[in-house]
């Protein structure tokens, strides 16, 4: 899909982003849930996730 939309010089680069979030988010994920957990409650994380996904669905569908 990325093929398909992307030049090839930029396909490299999104491509290369593409798998630094995978590599990187697996890790980031447990810390980030684990602060929140030990200066908040168990529920900033979701309340952080619930924040985190209405703004990346406005981010989304105003670029649609």
């Amino acid at each position: 899909m990325a093929r398909d939309v992307y030049a090839k010089e930029r396909l490299v680069k999104v491509i290369g982003m593409i798998m630094l979030a995978i590599g990187v988010c697996p890790v980031l994920g447990p810390l980030l849930g684990g602060y929140l957990q030990g200066w908040f409650d168990w529920r900033a994380s979701f309340e952080l996730l619930v924040v985190l996904g209405n703004f990346l669905s406005v981010f989304y569908y105003s670029y649609i």
